[in-house]
């Protein structure tokens, strides 16, 4: 078996061990594709964001925190729970958080994107500009990797870079709305 189907196997055993216990915590006990938890999960990353929305940035952590603690696989791919982390100013939970779900999954954009999101938002352009260049390399079909890194160059004043970028994105992702220039 080679490398990459081996890693996809273990991938799937983990996700589905993740699934099975979560649920055995919240007391699910029948077999599902994990709605049940995620919707909860999502629903609780609302609330922790309402609460950041109205300033109260300490409960919004403490509802992560429990999360996080709870239902750790999840909130590894939450793009809603990553962005609260980054508003937060969390910035190492959220590299770490990139970081562990890389090694576990290392074929998910996600956490690719998560990584240039949180250089970004860190304001660490260089960097996240590095990991844009690596992540257009690894995952060709997925936009953010040319989004991302023109808003770091437009940051840095470099607008001809930025524009041509955007531009580029929008060839060659004409339907996806978020790539719009």
């Amino acid at each position: 078996m080679r490398g990459g189907a081996k890693t996809m196997i273990l991938s799937s055993i983990r996700n589905w061990f993740d699934r099975w216990y979560t649920l055995r915590v919240i007391g699910v006990n029948s077999p599902s594709d994990g709605s049940e938890y995620g919707k909860y999960v999502l629903e609780q990353i609302a609330v922790a964001r309402e609460e950041f929305n109205c300033g109260n940035h300490d409960k919004a952590w403490t509802i992560w925190s429990e999360l996080r603690t709870r239902f750790p696989g999840p909130v590894l791919f939450s793009k809603m729970g990553l962005h609260l982390l980054l508003d937060l100013g969390k910035f190492d939970e959220a590299y770490r958080m990139m970081q562990h779900g890389q090694k576990r999954f290392p074929g998910n954009a996600h956490f690719a994107i998560g990584y240039a999101w949180t250089s970004y938002r860190r304001r660490d352009f260089e960097e996240c500009l590095r990991q844009c260049r690596l992540l257009r390399r690894r995952f060709s079909h997925i936009g953010e990797g040319f989004t991302i890194a023109a808003s770091c160059l437009s940051e840095l004043g470099r607008y001809d870079e930025a524009d041509k970028l955007y531009k580029k994105a929008a060839t060659k992702f004409p339907r996806d709305r978020d790539v719009g220039v």
